[in-house]
């Protein structure tokens, strides 16, 4: 898949149908990552489909050996309800999913969604206060 940067993204973002990702490389809790997100006018990324997911995953792998380390927050969380699983921006329920084995876990503890490279980028909920490295997300208009 070709991913470049032009259009109207920030410089060091990556454009892939028409939206721009930020895959950030310094760790923040899940809600100051959303923040910093919206800085950017954009939004923790969500993933609505098998082709998006793909591509971040795909993404993540080209970024080597130190990115299958990390864990990336994305913009989701059960945090309303536990067990149910709600994008931030409309917070309508998952269509697709690509839940790691046992995920989620359904701890009371556990309520943000991040991609977990140890075991290839599948879903898993973490601590919303734990620090990891998180996706961002804005149009390329």
């Amino acid at each position: 898949m070709f991913a470049g940067v032009h259009g109207k993204c920030h410089a060091g973002w990556v454009v892939w149908r028409n939206t721009c990702f930020m895959f950030s490389d310094i760790k923040e809790d899940w809600t100051q990552a959303e923040l910093r997100c919206r800085a950017f006018h954009g939004r923790l990324l969500e993933i609505l489909d098998s082709e998006t997911n793909r591509f971040v995953k795909d993404h993540l792998v080209s970024l080597g050996s130190l990115a299958k380390l990390r864990v990336y927050f994305v913009g989701a969380s059960d945090v309303a309800k536990e067990g149910t699983w709600e994008w931030n921006t409309n917070r309508e329920r998952f269509d697709f999913t690509d839940w790691g084995t046992n995920q989620p876990g359904g701890s009371h503890a556990e309520n943000c969604l991040a991609l977990g490279g140890g075991d290839g980028f599948l879903w898993h909920d973490y601590p919303c206060h734990d620090q990891h490295e998180f996706i961002c997300t804005t149009e390329n208009t």
